[in-house]
């Protein structure tokens, strides 16, 4: 619905329940409540017990809707339950049996001001209203359980930073490390909740935690207490909060707060009581005791009928508590047991029996298996049992199922549900599963929060982009600004965001070359240091600049390719370096070696080199030119409005799209709050100047993956504008940063139900989802040891099981059973699970020993099959389900027919024949032209020809070539993520130990990662701060090693680069250009060359794989050839050359030299592992002995056999210990996961 669309309201579709003919116990109720007249005082209910299907519910419909129709007053029948969606089916369903055949007027004789069906909690609510109003009071306010775990993290947040200060005794020493943890605030909460819907409040709970000697619940009530002070102060102080209006309660502390009404004032309850004649309450399992009081308060003075079934009690988790309804009190007479099923067939109800005789404890109305030979009656409806041999077959079982129900059966899709125990576990992969074999499913209920939408997050950012002026600069950052690009709102993929930040680049350098920059201020050094004086003309080897500039560029540019082992910072340099004009690199020699050198004090200035806050804020000249800015930065400042919007005339029309539409959106909205529009206004703004609705409303319209992404898309942007319309009405002065804070702070959804209808679309949901429903084909998957049951222990840090057991009566320290209890909830999950079923029911599991874990069937299976010898694993048998009724599936069996050589030439005939029937309808896969091996290869051309120029290789390229082409070839031309956080974090590593190896102060390297690190790596959590401490200690690592090898050792160079030819052993091969950069390069005591190169990752390779590391290998050459030498003139810098191949390839045997002393004799090579102390080097180390003569001919001849296969057209695969963790595994021919490549 567009929102210049007409709105016309529409009511649902919605069939009352059959008529259905009772039983003489329920007629005695029909006739009880047609006598009328005033109940006699005091508690004495109707109790109605039933199983799943039995009426309970239709009894209540009957009732309800009867008495109304018979003349009492809509207002004096109340009928209650325990959620919004049980309390909505409810309410139609009543409706509609008022509601005439006809349609005509007619039905509801009267009118109500008070909704018929509601929840308990609703109900309290307005209870909670009425007793304001009478009072003269500030109404209530219903507090979110999102603003409640807001809030509750807020106050956590705080008393870490009092406890951090000093403060002492706020919480136990052994919780104190678990206090920032998310996990530890929803305890927390979950502990406040428990509490009061058993009637406990903060003081109860010290009282407790003293008398049993437990302190966590003695920290968690005083905390209660604060919370309490807490949310009273905001809201009568007037602070600018969501909870700033009116006394905000949670939902379990409404029906408390009710209670103490009624308590509080007598003509309140007295008031309800003659208001309400008729008191329904259903599906009473699910309530609290609290709420159980309420009810019971209620129905002293009314005909009170209870409804429920305690073998379907499965929300303990929430705090519900069956043993209302299964002992309400009522007398012996007005017991009514419900065992006809209505819902289900014979083979259904037979299964459902099967699992509740298991259950413990006997139940009046549970109805007795038979024999476990017994046969159903044959009335059409089906229960099947099926264990499959892996996940994939498995869900395409399921698929057959629901297609063959649909298009054989002729159920709508809507008739069906797919129910699961684990959400995370089994929930994404069967929808993905169902909706690739063609079954639509429905919109999942959503858990993320409402700010991290992808349809509402990108207006949070750019509302934080209009305020970033006026606040800390923070409060939009460059990565915010590419997010913001990359969002709904910009539209821009990874491609298109690399050209537009180049685009920007190459548009600064030519806007400062036009409009040349003032000469910018001297930057202050860092307070304390000292000023490092200028450097003699032959100093120790300094670091060279671009350490710093590389270290920056790691976390500000993020638009590389890839990132090679040889890499150097040429097209990753800072604009500034960019923009300069090449300088002669000026070189201090240490031990006959060239290395960089660098102006000390601008190496410092470039740590120290930061933009003042308040500077920033106060827009003033010391803002850096562009020049000194990197792309991102630059973006940000136009988002926020303070940037140069001349460097937008650089760039090309395809460039500045995604700016433009970000832009434009941006504008409008500031100048709508530039007008004094409020926080709706500029969301309107944003939103209108977005064109995101059309777009999206046409994609919602072509359905499919694309569909309902856009579903959930709208359905965040209506979510975010209900929000800003309720934080509006309850702040009318609300600022617009206040509404952002709100919706950031939040971990859990406001609202998880989507707005979008459901349509025919298969539903796919929880078992704990299901309850209350039902459908006319089920399927319930993954029943798997494990999972369902789910014998994890439900314990927590504030032991809230145990407090819950002590309102039980169960005494602390009594010996009672853990594991019993959580099988028997598990039990009652699977029966609700499987009551859903009206005609068919399937239940699926895996038996498997390979992948991950094993895959065992549950225990349940053999339950449901009625005989006790199915609990071993394997008794079960895996079946195999063939094809399923899928069409990809047909056309791979038919396709399989007739490319195999063995099959009947007839059968061949009938599959080629149908595959062209498909053909010419249009089915993709059916044309052979579409066959993967068909087609003509794109090109049959080698990489490089036969001329006489070099094969360019790094070493780390002749390692990877040695052990699988293929995978080379895939990851040059695009197969790697070159923005993979660990290799940035890595070569980040690596820049800092070259910055400590040219010899710049260790605090400078430090300050340098403290600036660095937030952009690398912007999480604020626990892994965060513990991947910084280990980058941490890999420099003191390096530094101890460096420390401990300094007696065999001596430095020649850092970061040295590599350049030489390798000349062809024949005529016929070409020369191998080794290119590369040695991390570190070292003497040892005979004058050697040792090259060393730093790891960091954490697990060193065997010493034998040391030994025949090609990487090291290749660099020995390198040095053997003199690239390492600078009296070798033309073996560095210019072996690109003719003359520098022929020169190097007149020698028969380059390596045929005296076995000491020569200068290009290598001296061996390490790997150096900083990730790794060793209490005696310092890091561990891999050596690599040095090479002689023979060794070195031999790894000659790897590398040029490296280098032969680098030509193509076609590249081996080959399995290696590399296959784990390959970035192609998807395309390579020898793994399962890249079947569908082949070398033809």
């Amino acid at each position: 619905m567009r929102s210049d669309s007409a709105v016309r309201l529409v009511r649902r579709s919605v069939a009352a329940p059959p008529a259905r003919t009772w039983g003489a116990e329920v007629r005695a109720l029909f006739e009880a409540l047609e006598r009328g007249g005033p109940p006699r005082p005091g508690w004495s209910p109707w109790q109605v017990l039933g199983g799943p299907g039995t009426g309970k519910t239709a009894l209540l419909v009957e009732l309800a809707a009867g008495r109304v129709a018979a003349g009492a007053d809509p207002e004096s029948v109340l009928v209650l339950t325990h959620s919004k969606r049980a309390a909505g089916a409810l309410r139609d369903a009543v409706t509609a049996r008022l509601t005439p055949a006809s349609g005509s007027a007619g039905g509801v004789p009267g009118a109500t001001r008070e909704p018929l069906v509601r929840t308990v909690h609703s109900y309290a609510f307005a209870v909670l209203r009425r007793h304001a109003a009478a009072h003269g009071n500030p109404p209530p306010r219903l507090l979110t359980g999102a603003e409640q775990d807001a809030a509750l993290r807020e106050m956590l947040r705080g008393e870490l930073a009092d406890m951090a200060e000093g403060a002492r005794g706020l919480w136990p020493q052994r919780l104190r490390p678990a206090l920032g943890l998310t996990g530890f605030a929803e305890q927390l909460r979950d502990l406040l909740l428990r509490a009061t819907e058993r009637g406990l409040g903060p003081e109860d709970l010290i009282r407790l935690g003293r008398e049993h000697d437990r302190a966590e619940w003695v920290a968690a009530g005083r905390f209660g207490l604060r919370f309490e002070q807490t949310m009273l102060l905001r809201w009568s102080v007037g602070v600018t909060a969501p909870e700033a209006t009116a006394p905000a309660l949670d939902a379990a502390e409404l029906v408390g707060a009710a209670l103490d009404a009624f308590a509080g004032d007598a003509n309140l309850l007295a008031a309800e009581r003659n208001r309400i004649r008729y008191l329904l309450v259903d599906d009473a399992q699910h309530l609290d005791p609290q709420a159980a009081m309420l009810i019971r308060a209620l129905g002293a003075s009314a005909t009170t009928v209870v409804a429920g079934d305690p073998d379907q009690a499965v929300f303990a988790f929430r705090g519900a508590d069956s043993r209302f309804v299964a002992d309400p009190g009522a007398p012996e007479q007005r017991r009514i047991v419900l065992r006809r099923n209505h819902r289900a067939g014979a083979a259904v109800q037979l299964a459902l029996a099967r699992v509740a005789a298991r259950l413990p404890r006997s139940a009046p109305h549970r109805v007795a298996p038979p024999a476990a030979d017994t046969r159903p009656a044959a009335d059409g409806t089906s229960v099947r049992v099926r264990v499959l041999a892996t996940p994939a077959k498995e869900a395409a079982l399921i698929a057959d199922h629901l297609r063959r129900a649909h298009l054989t059966g002729g159920v709508p899709w809507s008739r069906m549900a797919v129910i699961v125990r684990s959400v995370p576990l089994s929930l994404a992969p069967l929808r993905r599963a169902l909706i690739a074999a063609g079954v639509p499913v429905q919109q999942p209920v959503l858990d993320t929060p409402l700010a991290r939408r992808r349809g509402a997050a990108w207006q949070l950012l750019a509302l934080r982009a209009l305020l970033a002026p006026d606040r800390d600069p923070d409060t939009f950052t460059p990565e915010d600004a590419l997010d913001l690009l990359a969002g709904p709102l910009g539209g821009a993929d990874q491609i298109a965001l690399r050209r537009l930040r180049r685009g920007i680049r190459r548009s600064v350098l030519e806007f400062e070359r036009t409009h040349p920059a003032a000469p910018m201020p001297q930057p202050e050094l860092i307070p304390d240091q000292e000023p490092i004086p200028d450097p003699e003309p032959a100093p120790e080897p300094e670091a060279p600049e671009r350490y710093f500039t590389d270290a920056a560029r790691i976390a500000d540019e993020a638009d590389w390719y890839g990132i090679d082992d040889g890499w150097t910072s040429g097209d990753d340099r800072t604009l500034a370096e960019s923009a300069a004009a090449p300088r002669a690199a000026e070189h201090a020699t240490a031990g006959g070696v060239a290395a960089p050198r660098v102006d000390p004090a601008h190496a410092t200035e470039r740590i120290a080199e930061a933009r003042s806050e308040d500077d920033w804020l106060d827009g003033n000249a010391s803002t850096p030119p562009l020049i000194d800015m990197s792309s991102a930065e630059i973006l940000r400042d136009l988002f926020v409005g303070v940037g140069n919007r001349a460097v937008l005339a650089g760039l090309t029309d395809v460039e500045a799209a995604p700016l433009r539409r970000v832009l434009g959106a941006l504008d409008r909205a500031r100048l709508a709050r530039k007008r004094g529009g409020g926080l709706e206004d500029v969301l309107w703004a944003l939103w209108t100047a977005s064109r995101l609705e059309r777009r999206w409303a046409a994609q919602s319209a072509r359905g499919g993956a694309g569909g309902m992404q856009a579903d959930r898309d709208l359905d965040a942007a209506v979510g975010l504008f209900d929000a800003a319309a309720a934080y509006v009405d309850r702040l009318p002065r609300a600022s617009i940063a206040g509404f952002v804070e709100y919706l950031v702070q939040q971990e859990i959804p406001l609202d998880n139900a989507p707005l979008t209808a459901p349509g025919d679309a298969v539903a796919l949901l929880s078992a704990h989802a299901a309850a209350g429903r039902e459908w006319d084909v089920v399927a319930v998957a993954a029943v798997q040891e494990g999972i369902w049951p789910n014998p994890r222990p439900r314990g927590t840090l504030l032991d809230t099981e145990d407090l819950i057991d002590l309102t039980a009566g169960i005494a602390p320290g009594e010996r009672v059973s853990r594991a019993a209890p959580i099988l028997a909830e598990e039990r009652r999950l699977l029966l609700v699970a499987c009551s859903r079923a009206r005609r068919s029911l399937l239940v699926t599991a895996v038996e498997s020993a390979s992948g991950e874990r094993d895959l065992v069937p549950s225990r349940f299976l053999a339950e449901l099959l009625g005989h006790d010898d199915a609990a071993e694993a394997g008794a079960i048998p895996v079946l195999d389900p063939g094809r399923a009724l899928v069409m990809h599936a047909l056309v791979a069996e038919l396709r399989g027919v007739v490319c195999d050589p063995e099959a009947d030439p007839q059968r061949k005939g009938r599959a080629a024949h149908q595959l062209a029937r498909l053909a010419d309808a249009g089915v993709r896969g059916t044309h052979p032209d579409e066959w993967y091996g068909t087609a003509d290869l794109s090109s049959t051309e080698p990489l490089w020809g036969d001329d006489e120029s070099a094969v360019a290789l790094s070493p780390s390229t002749v390692e990877l070539l040695r052990t699988c082409p293929l995978r080379w070839a895939l990851e040059r031309n695009g197969g790697t993520d070159g923005d993979n956080p660990h290799a940035v974090k890595g070569n980040l590593v690596h820049t800092l130990v070259q910055a400590l190896a040219g010899r710049v102060p260790e605090a400078q390297v430090r300050a340098a990662l403290e600036r660095t690190w937030a952009q690398v790596d912007s999480s604020t959590g626990w892994h965060s701060r513990q991947e910084r401490r280990r980058t941490e200690a890999m420099l003191e690592t390096f530094m101890a090693w460096v420390r401990n090898t300094r007696g065999e050792l001596t430095q020649a160079g850092v970061e040295v680069p590599v350049d030489c030819v390798l000349p062809a052993r024949a005529e016929d091969e070409r020369p191998v250009r080794i290119r590369g950069r040695v991390d570190r390069l070292e003497r040892d005591r005979d004058g050697r060359f040792v090259i060393v190169d730093v790891k960091t990752g954490k697990n060193p390779v065997t010493k034998q794989a040391a030994i025949d590391h090609a990487q090291l290998a290749t660099y020995q050459v390198a040095a053997a050839l003199g690239a390492l030498d600078p009296t070798d003139e033309g073996a560095a810098g210019a072996a690109d050359s003719a003359e520098a191949v022929e020169e190097s390839s007149t020698g028969a045997d380059e390596f045929a030299g005296p076995s000491s002393g020569i200068v290009g004799e290598p001296g061996g090579a390490r790997l150096v592992y900083v990730a790794k102390p060793s209490s005696k080097e310092g890091a561990t180390q891999r050596m690599q002995a040095p090479l002689d003569a023979a060794a070195l001919r031999t790894w000659r001849d790897t590398i040029h056999e490296a280098a032969a296969a680098t030509r193509g057209p076609s590249y081996l695969a080959m399995r290696n210990d590399g296959c784990r963790h390959c970035s192609v595994a998807g395309s390579c021919p020898v793994r399962d996961t890249g079947r569908q490549v082949t070398d033809e």
